[in-house]
């Protein structure tokens, strides 16, 4: 995407989106009941463009008073009580996936260590040893273990977003 360089073209798209924009926010005003204000300025003029349901200076002087007013202390404490417990929530989530990431490099390292003697695979028969019906067996094997591989890991994936 990127900005529209006739002015006359860039105009037209600006009011007909600036039109589609004002129509959905006054159908979330209707069904939701929502308060909603919505000031843009034309890219060519600076000409100011507003919406406001029930008007826009309820909504403007609703911002400026709401931002005058400090919350009660009491809101502060839930608000940070509530951010407390998220974040205690996000820890034990990452020390879960941190501990499943140590076994997972533990098992590399042990598969490893198995495979170190010369490039033997799964007992003492080299790869090279094997004749081509072996080969396809074992590469059926791994496609099995792949798929399997893939499963698990969207499985885990869906169960730890």
């Amino acid at each position: 995407m990127k900005k529209i360089e006739n002015k006359e073209c860039r105009h037209g798209t600006f009011s007909k989106q600036r039109d589609s924009i004002f129509r959905e926010a006054s159908k979330l005003s209707t069904l939701t009941g929502a308060q909603v204000g919505i000031i843009m300025f034309s890219p060519d003029d600076d000409k100011a463009y507003a919406f406001g349901h029930p008007d826009i200076n309820t909504i403007t002087d609703r911002f400026v008073v709401a931002k005058k007013i400090q919350p009660p202390i009491e809101t502060e404490k839930l608000i940070q009580a509530h951010g407390n417990a998220t974040m205690e929530k996000e820890n034990l989530e990452l020390g879960k996936k941190e501990e499943l990431k140590e076994t997972e490099i533990k098992r590399g390292e042990e598969l490893r260590e198995k495979m170190k003697d010369g490039g033997k695979w799964f007992g003492s028969t080299s790869i090279d040893e094997l004749n081509f019906e072996q080969l396809d067996q074992l590469k059926e094997s791994y496609v099995r273990f792949k798929q399997n591989l893939e499963t698990e890991m969207e499985r885990r994936s869906s169960m730890n977003p």
